[in-house]
């Protein structure tokens, strides 16, 4: 299912990217980075679920921890790039969540 939502999204998405391109459109290294960064993050999210569910784990105990994991990640990791207050708000941030 994972192989044909990639595929669906390809095919969909590269007649925009071909118009875009068309138009003048120049995508930064920055941004290339972004979303080069960003599908390997997915990329390693999904393989580790998939692993998690092909070892017997049932969807209502693999998938709730999987989610709030990855949104915690994102939080800590998102405050500590960006310097975003003092260490102490971060840590009582991450505890609360």
């Amino acid at each position: 299912m994972l192989t044909l939502s990639a595929v669906t999204a390809g095919v969909a998405l590269t007649p925009i990217s071909i118009f875009l391109l068309w138009q003048g459109f120049t995508f930064s290294w920055t941004a290339i980075g972004m979303v080069v960064g960003s599908g390997c993050i997915h990329m390693v999210y999904f393989l580790l679920l998939d692993r998690a569910y092909r070892s017997g784990g049932d969807l209502s105990v693999v998938y709730p921890p999987a989610r709030e994991l990855s949104i915690l990640f994102a939080a800590l990791l998102g405050a500590h790039w960006l310097n975003e207050g003092d260490k102490t708000r971060r840590t009582i941030a991450a505890v609360g969540m």
